[in-house]
Formats: C-alpha cells, sequence, structure tokens
C-alpha cells in the first residue's frame, strides 16, 4: 500500500512500535521495512532532527512504527535479520541507571540552554530598549516585555551577587 493510499485520519489508521533504537538503527530499519512496501512512522523524526531534547528523557532514541495491520508481517522480518546476523544484532534495552544517565545529559543541557538563553535575552532586553526609544508610540506588550526583562536582570543581579559577595 501506498502513502497516498492510507487514510492516517481513520480510527483503525493504528501504528504501533516494532522497533526501539538509535536514530541510525531506526532510519536503517524504516529502509528495510519500506523496501517491503510497508508503510512506516517515525514519531517526533523531525523534531528529534531539529532538537533532540524537546522530546523528552531519551533524546537520542526513537520508535519505528508501522500500521497495526503490518505488525507481525514486520514482526518476522525483523527476526529474520536478527537471525541472519547473529547474536550481537538484538536490540538490548537500556537499564534504569542508563535511562537516569540519559536524564542526567537532558538535566546539563537544560541548564546551558538556561544560561544561554540569560545572557541572550539579557544583551537582547538593551536592544530592545533602545530600538522601542525611537518608536513614537511602544509597541503592543511592550510593558510585559520591559516587566519580564527587568525581573530577568534582577535575578542575574541576585544571583552573581549571592555566588561572587562575601560568605
Amino acid at each position: 500500500m501506498h502513502a497516498d493510499e492510507y487514510d492516517f485520519e481513520s480510527p483503525e489508521a493504528r501504528w504501533v512500535t516494532v522497533f526501539t533504537g538509535s536514530f541510525s538503527q531506526v532510519l536503517s530499519m524504516r529502509t528495510l521495512v519500506e523496501g517491503e512496501g510497508i508503510l512506516t512512522w517515525v514519531p517526533d523524526e523531525t523534531m528529534k532532527t531539529v532538537d533532540p531534547f524537546v522530546t523528552g528523557v531519551n533524546p537520542l532514541g526513537m520508535e519505528l512504527r508501522v500500521p497495526e495491520t503490518e505488525v507481525d508481517r514486520v514482526g518476522r522480518m525483523l527476526a529474520d535479520m536478527r537471525r541472519a546476523a547473529g547474536p550481537a544484532a538484538a536490540p538490548v534495552e537500556p537499564t534504569d541507571t542508563e535511562r537516569v544517565v540519559q536524564q542526567g545529559v537532558v538535566v546539563r543541557w537544560c541548564f546551558v540552554f538556561a544560561v544561554l538563553g540569560w545572557i541572550a535575552g539579557t544583551w537582547l532586553g538593551w536592544r530592545y530598549l533602545a530600538a522601542a526609544r525611537r518608536l513614537e508610540k511602544p509597541p503592543p506588550s511592550h510593558g510585559l516585555t520591559v516587566t519580564l526583562w527587568l525581573l530577568q536582570v534582577a535575578l542575574l543581579i541576585t544571583v552573581l551577587a549571592t555566588s561572587v559577595g562575601p560568605p
């Protein structure tokens, strides 16, 4: 069945996860499955390409889904591939420790983005104020923008003062 013939909106359009792995593993499996004429779907594929951390705890893991009607066929295909490749090809589910490590990576990236956002927001706030002063009339939501920017600057000064000041 071709994608043009599939009714993605119908209640019968149920997608089932048949494989979970890294980006490259899932896309490789997708190529093999689609080569057999089976439709596939990788949820959040574009989002994980643009910003993998926005999609949750396992930013580098992806799922390959197929229509529910094709699950048995794809299951046989994957089993045949695993048998042909040997025991090393079997996917290994992450342990609880590995999942916590992945969560730690997300937390660290959030910190980096927060710090960069603070720095960029403070700098952009100055530029915004300078540009807004040149206008005859303040733009819509000007008061909210200035209030939030001042709050951001006050928080930044507080953090710097408490971390650099005397004990």
